[in-house]
């Protein structure tokens, strides 16, 4: 059991490593139930009174979340917590969002044939509609919006759990969201890169499809605020 004569904040900080830790180490997904209090405990070699305590903690940080007289279950994305978990891991700072940029890239051009090859009637008709909202928007922050809107819901059908989360993250620390190193800075949206994105996810030609991806990031390799204000997305 975890030691008594140790700081409370630092007995929470140890059960909330530990529960991470059982999560990871279990490979447990959004809506995986945690074994019960006793049982857990146990497992982690803690009191149910400091198991309890991490688990309030992290619910509070959107790790977990709690069904009335159910049980603790895994919860679904959180931008946040997730961007926390990078800080933590890869002590993600000032000057990291152009590497996320780059790990965003990657994965947009490796999934956009599996993602082309899965679009429904819906998918494409929103599609359609937010490259209409582009063309007729003047605003540089819903420019930013409708982008994101775009490329999470052309990826929202790819199985790859961890890729859409961190595709997610980016967004998310693009357009302000969870700014990673002080205020966003917006990017310029190359609204005609899109029309010709959906035009080749029509053709239902994957490699049509990759080919407009790869145009479509080859100018926006930014990796500093100044170079983000005029790059597009």
């Amino acid at each position: 059991m975890e030691g008594a004569s140790k700081p409370a904040g630092m007995v929470r900080e140890s059960v909330c490593s530990r529960i991470k830790a059982y999560i990871m180490d279990n490979g447990l997904a959004p809506w995986s139930k945690l074994p019960g209090d006793l049982e857990l405990a146990e497992m982690l070699g803690v009191s149910r009174a400091s198991l309890r305590e991490g688990i309030r903690m992290l619910e509070g940080a959107g790790l977990l979340t709690s069904r009335q007289g159910d049980g603790i279950y895994v919860a679904e994305y959180d931008g946040k917590l997730l961007l926390d978990c990078l800080r933590y891991s890869i002590r993600f700072g000032p000057g990291d969002a152009g590497d996320l940029g780059d790990v965003r890239r990657a994965l947009e051009l490796f999934f956009i044939a599996e993602a082309s090859d899965k679009l429904t009637e819906d998918q494409i008709g929103r599609l359609s509609a937010l490259v209409d909202s582009m063309e007729a928007c003047r605003d540089a922050s819903e420019l930013c919006r409708l982008d994101r809107a775009f490329h999470l819901t052309l990826f929202e059908n790819v199985e790859n759990r961890m890729a859409l989360q961190l595709i997610r993250l980016y967004w998310d620390t693009r357009t302000g969201a969870l700014p990673p190193d002080g205020e966003a800075v917006l990017p310029t949206v190359r609204v005609d890169d899109h029309r010709v994105l959906l035009r080749a996810l029509l053709s239902g030609n994957p490699d049509f499809a990759r080919w407009s991806m790869t145009v479509h990031m080859f100018d926006s390799r930014a990796d500093s605020p100044e170079d983000l204000q005029e790059a597009p997305v």
